[in-house]
């Protein structure tokens, strides 16, 4: 299905193809149906996100039907209510912003600077966004599609240089729309200012020429509109007749996404398991309050709806793998019979029992409840009463999987893919813990605030800790901080003015909780993949509440500030130099983001130096002192011969300077070191200092990488080595060596020498 605007042959200009999405080509056959946002995210791993789901593939799909917009990302106040209809199809992309949340009545918000550019700038600034479109609803009580002040900031402020587009019949006026900065109604005709129109008219080519969308483009699909004529008013009808073409099949080569190996009797209940008796195309409930009894869910519904070419259901996909290994599988679908305890077709009880559950959630209306569809707690009681291995699968709006739901789920029963998602938000003990309710009213009302939203969390929408596991880090750290910062008797100081701060810098206390989680992460192996959920939604959080406080830095709030970014530093370091880096270019991409992000926080307190330094934080700066003694004394040799390579090379000389500053500062950390004890904490708390006293000119000469820049890299690679034992580096030293070493060529080996002899030597 496609909806264009009119061609203009003289100039090359074909029009444009708007099409729905976001999990597939809405609409038409030949398709794919891939799982919602939600669910990749869980895998978080944002390379098979961008290269085999939505940012590549099914851009590739869109073009190949002949479609030049995708109208499926969409970003903003995403997830913000667990009732919210629309959760399923939202993926944090900028092809759509300015969106609702609800799908009741639309929303509102009273921050004016916060939601929109904190939520939406990081794509509109990088390369990529070609358009955006605003939404249903009113901002500060003025239509998005209207709203002077969005746009402004959407094209004066982030210089985007795209075309707003307006969501179907969201405008309410032409001209008065127009004039604001709407550059492109849909559908409809417009009539303003001559020269808005022509602003308009160059914003909304500018993604046709930029993306080269009028060379070798393909031809939309001739069967684009085919499916849905058909489904609406059938064949050949007084309305239309109808000549099926073939669809452009655009599929391809689709990548197929725990253990039930020794079970010789399987049994799957449930309405959620079998092929749905509706078929495969379900336009019919996309606005409905509630899905089809019978048949799997692999999708929502609402104009992001895609059609099914190859749906491979849970109970088909089952018993396929049953049959092969010579077991049975027993079915019961019928939830009245389920939930009546009517087991008597199920003999003997088998080995485990599947319950397959869904709910249903689309476009044009909110959840009233977040409960299942089919009263699906009564059936999961009476089924794990039957069967003491009971397995219970549930796909909702959180997590609807795409087309190949029945094979993906065996490949996990089977063992044969490992169940390595973890969730991307938080399930709460009670529904209290939840942000506001969705008020759904039905009748009309001439109260402009009847559906009012305010976004007091503005861009720090995260999510809601389990109160217990928050005394948890808590009380580890209140224990254990000495050592994890590696501050030995000085952290009670710290643990002190942390606690005493965090009612007035809650963000303080985030990150003191994200931090201990993170320290425990690595200390229990077990349990180390739920620490982590809860020190990403931790930190997340403790940022999105110190983005909203940092310009509010005074005299009596540079202490949590300054201990914020101590804190940031060491976690996001820990972070960056101990995830897994296949590249030297990944590696260095991540590092210079922290670079940035730890000296960006940390330059915010920086005019209140002399006041840390005199007070209880000062432990947090004790290298400092250190230094000023070590200065004293005569400069090491360890960086001589880089130092002397260096400036015998043909290199920039603005690089070359750079770097060497940046290596007297590596020299500085090891003469520190070596006028401390060996098991003294000073070693560690140097070799973090490092990034925060290098010229701002090597950060720039290795986001370049330049050889010269790199070499010094491994040389602090070197220095992270000798303190391998502190949890934040880890081995993460001489990994970052050897990648050196293999990247930037036998030119540079003989002043790569001192870092190789290190692993040695250590």
């Amino acid at each position: 299905m496609c909806w264009h605007n009119w061609k203009v042959e003289r100039l090359g200009f074909q029009g444009i193809c708007f099409s729905d999405g976001p999990s597939g080509y809405a609409r038409s056959d030949g398709v794919s149906i891939f799982p919602s946002g939600l669910t990749e995210a869980a895998t978080w791993d944002k390379r098979l996100i961008y290269e085999h789901e939505q940012a590549v593939v099914i851009g590739e799909r869109f073009r190949a039907k002949g479609a030049h917009v995708c109208l499926g990302p969409s970003c903003g106040p995403m997830g913000g209510s667990v009732l919210g209809w629309r959760n399923w199809d939202l993926i944090s992309l900028a092809s759509l912003c300015m969106r609702p949340r609800l799908e009741t009545q639309r929303t509102q918000t009273t921050e004016e600077d916060g939601t929109v550019i904190n939520a939406l700038s990081s794509n509109i600034d990088e390369p990529g966004t070609a358009s955006v479109m605003c939404s249903y609803n009113r901002v500060n009580q003025t239509y998005s599609c209207a709203n002077h002040h969005l746009f402004s900031i959407l094209k004066d402020e982030l210089a985007f240089p795209g075309s707003v587009v307006s969501d179907w019949y969201a405008t309410h006026g032409t001209a008065s729309f127009a004039n604001t900065g709407l550059d492109l109604e849909m559908p409809g005709p417009v009539r303003a200012d001559y020269g808005r129109l022509n602003e308009m008219v160059e914003r909304v080519l500018t993604l046709y020429f930029f993306l080269h969308q009028h060379e070798d483009f393909p031809a939309l699909d001739p069967a684009s509109a085919t499916a849905l004529s058909v489904n609406r008013f059938g064949y050949n009808t007084t309305q239309f007749a109808i000549k099926p073409v073939p669809a452009r099949d655009v599929r391809g080569e689709y990548q197929r996404n725990t253990a039930l190996e020794n079970e010789n009797d399987i049994g799957v209940f449930g309405n959620g398991a079998p092929y749905p008796a509706i078929g495969s195309v379900y336009f019919g409930y996309e606005n409905a309050s509630i899905s089809y009894e019978v048949g799997t869910l692999d999708q929502g519904g609402g104009s992001g709806i895609v059609r099914n070419n190859e749906l491979i259901a849970p109970l088909d996909a089952n018993q396929e793998r049953v049959r092969k290994q010579g077991s049975r599988v027993q079915v019961l679908l019928e939830h009245k019979d389920i939930i009546d305890g009517k087991f008597r077709s199920i003999y003997p009880i088998p080995d485990v029992c599947l319950v397959f559950l869904k709910a249903f959630a689309a476009e044009g209306r909110d959840r009233e409840s977040p409960d299942l569809d089919w009263n699906t707690t009564k059936v999961v009681e009476s089924v794990a009463s039957l069967c003491s291995n009971t397995v219970v699968i549930v796909n909702g709006p959180a997590q609807y999987p795409g087309e190949e739901i029945g094979n993906s789920i065996v490949d996990v029963l089977w063992s044969e893919a490992e169940p390595a998602s973890r969730l991307s938000y938080t399930i709460p003990r009670n529904t209290n813990d939840y942000s506001e309710p969705i008020s759904n009213l039905t009748e009309p009302s001439n109260n402009p605030d009847e559906w009012s939203v305010d976004y007091t969390e503005a861009a720090g929408i995260g999510a809601h800790l389990d109160e217990s596991k928050g005394k948890v880090f808590l009380h580890y750290a209140m224990m254990n901080m000495s050592d994890f910062m590696a501050l030995q008797s000085r952290a009670q100081p710290i643990i002190d003015a942390a606690l005493e701060n965090s009612f007035k810098a809650p963000y303080l206390l985030d990150q003191v909780l994200a931090l201990s989680a993170l320290h425990l992460s690595t200390q229990d192996v077990v349990q180390a993949s739920s620490f982590r959920r809860q020190v990403t939604e931790l930190q997340t959080r403790a940022l999105g509440l110190f983005n909203k406080a940092k310009d509010q830095i005074s005299e009596d709030t540079y202490v949590p500030t300054f201990l914020f970014a101590s804190l940031l530093g060491l976690h996001v370091l820990h972070e960056t130099l101990c995830q897994r880096h296949d590249t030297l270019a990944e590696f260095v991409e991540n590092f210079v983001s922290y670079l940035r992000l730890h000296r960006g926080v940390r330059a915010i307190a920086a005019k209140y130096w002399h006041n840390i330094l005199h007070s209880d934080l000062q432990p947090l700066m004790y290298t400092k002192v250190v230094s000023e003694k070590t200065e004293e004394e005569v400069s090491g040799e360890d960086t001589r011969h880089l130092r002397e390579f260096l400036k015998s090379s043909s290199t920039s000389s603005t690089s070359t300077e750079a770097c060497l500053s940046a290596l007297d500062r590596i020299q500085w950390v090891l003469d520190i070191t070596k006028q401390e004890p060996p098991k003294s904490d000073v070693g560690p708390h140097a070799v973090m200092a490092w990034p925060l006293v290098i010229p701002d000119e090597y950060i720039e000469a290795l986001y370049e990488h330049r050889p010269e820049a790199l070499v010094v890299l491994a040389f602090y690679g070197a220095i992270i080595h000798r303190h391998r034992e502190f949890w934040i580096f880890g081995h993460s030293g001489s990994f970052l060596i050897y990648l050196v070493a293999r990247t930037v060529g036998s030119f540079w080996q003989y002043a790569l020498a001192w870092p190789l002899q290190s692993l040695r030597d250590v």
